[in-house]
Formats: C-alpha cells, structure tokens, sequence
C-alpha cells in the first residue's frame, strides 16, 4: 500500500503541535504555581510524604486537566479532548470483550471509563 506523504507528515505536524500544547500549558502552571509566594491548594499538592506543599508533577498536572473542569477551564490550553460514547464503549469492550450492553455515560462513569483525555 503506497503511503501518502503529505498526510503523513500532516499527521506528525498535528500530533506535535497537540503535545506541545501540552507541554505549553504545564510548562504556564508550573511558572504560575511556582512564582507564588504563598500555598495556593488550588494550584499546589499537599506532599505529606515530603512535608511540604509543592507544584504538580507532570502526571499530577494530567490527572486534574481530566479530572477536575474548574481546573481544567484555566489551564488546559486546548489540550483535553472529550471522548464520544463510541470511543468510550471501544475503551470498555478492549476489558470487557465479551459483554453486550447499552451504551450511556451513566455506566462508563461506573466503570471507571473516562470522559476525556489528553490529547497528545
């Protein structure tokens, strides 16, 4: 099968310009968070195992982009993608193979089968 190159390399430009969104956003929070003087919670983790507040890691950063739409509203920078209930159902028969059911939010929000993701 014969490639096309120019789609090909449209794919690669777009797949690059969504990560460094990103990477853009994290890399506006962290300057955020870590130019502020005082613990700001809705910007900083409370590291029990150090003992001190601390910015977000990059996983940290991604868990509340997901989980969290205040959040999300402020730093996301185009980066979050919502999932349609066919992605969703694909997601959930890749565990479930064998299952047959209708599909809704309701039950992929029961199952752990997230809303978003990032868009990488």
């Amino acid at each position: 099968m014969k490639r096309n190159n120019k789609l090909v390399l449209e794919f690669i430009y777009h797949t690059q310009l969504i990560n460094m969104e990103f990477k853009e956003a994290y890399e506006n929070y962290k300057n955020y968070a870590g130019s502020l003087v005082e613990p700001d919670y809705d910007v900083h983790v409370d590291d029990s195992k150090e003992s001190k507040i601390r910015v977000m890691t990059e996983e940290e950063f991604e868990w509340q982009l997901l989980n969290d739409s205040k959040f999300r509203n402020k730093w996301a920078n185009g980066c979050v993608k919502e999932l349609t209930l066919e992605q969703r159902a694909n997601m959930y028969f890749l565990k479930h193979p064998d299952w047959a059911m209708s599909i809704d939010d309701v039950f992929f929000d029961g199952h752990g089968i997230p809303r978003r993701t990032i868009v990488r």
